[in-house]
């Protein structure tokens, strides 16, 4: 069984998730159109992307975030009148 969420944290993190996600999704159509159940066919669609996209060799540079990028430390509801 796959750690879903340390892989997709790890796919943003090194900026290959939208990639990743796709091949997923296509890994499920393609494994539902072969008759595979769907909870199977989600299962199987992220253990093969976990096969796929495997760690970044560690010399190699992991992309930053674009100028901008940065998320305030406060929730955005916040500022919302009452």
């Amino acid at each position: 069984m796959v750690d879903k969420l340390a892989l997709m944290n790890r796919l943003r993190y090194e900026g290959r998730w939208a990639e990743a996600s796709e091949f997923r999704v296509a890994k499920i159509k393609e494994l539902r159109v072969g008759g595979m159940a769907r909870a199977a066919a989600k299962e199987e669609a992220w253990r093969l992307m976990a096969i796929k996209y495997l760690p970044l060799p560690k010399s190699l540079p992991v992309p930053v975030a674009a100028p901008g990028a940065e998320r305030d430390s406060k929730e955005p509801w916040i500022d919302l009148p009452l």
